[in-house]
């Protein structure tokens, strides 16, 4: 008798642990694609390992306020322009790949780090310029009644932070 109590506790244990999963999946919005990797890709504008790269900050509020579309284009735009600078993420990845090295070396030496974090800071600012530059002439095509949309957007988003 003892053994079938055993097995029962542990049978009920079990079957509770499984339905607090899925009330928490339930209860997260999880089941409705709220964490979805998709749906927070389409938010922003990006996928995949762009997704880890931001552009400049002050930038967000109005990035986030763009449609689908407009954030679609803008993207094509800067990675078009990035890339025909010079600037798109092989380089990136090449110049940290610098800095690892650098780091590795034995002895340290300071001045190949100093020199290789220049790099990346300078290619850092290369490439907000051009983000900038990209959204300050996309604006400038834009009708006023395209620009008055974004900036309801980003005051409506302002609002419910609040």
């Amino acid at each position: 008798m003892n053994k079938l109590k055993i097995i029962l506790f542990v049978s009920l244990a079990l079957n509770l642990l499984v339905l607090g999963a899925i009330g928490s999946f339930i209860v997260a919005g999880y089941g409705k694609g709220k964490f979805n990797q998709t749906e927070l890709s389409e938010k922003s504008g990006r996928r995949g390992p762009a997704m880890r790269q931001a552009p400049p900050v002050l930038l967000w509020p109005m990035l986030q306020a763009l449609n689908h579309d407009e954030r679609r284009s803008f993207g094509r735009d800067i990675r078009k322009n990035l890339n025909e600078a010079g600037l798109g993420r092989a380089k990136g990845q090449e110049l940290e790949l610098a800095l690892k090295e650098s780091l590795q070396t034995e002895p340290f030496d300071l001045q190949a780090v100093r020199a290789a974090l220049s790099n990346l800071q300078k290619h850092g600012q290369a490439r907000s310029d051009i983000v900038l530059e990209q959204m300050l002439t996309n604006l400038s095509q834009m009708s006023p009644q395209q620009r008055k949309e974004i900036a309801d957007r980003m005051q409506r988003k302002r609002q419910r932070k609040r």
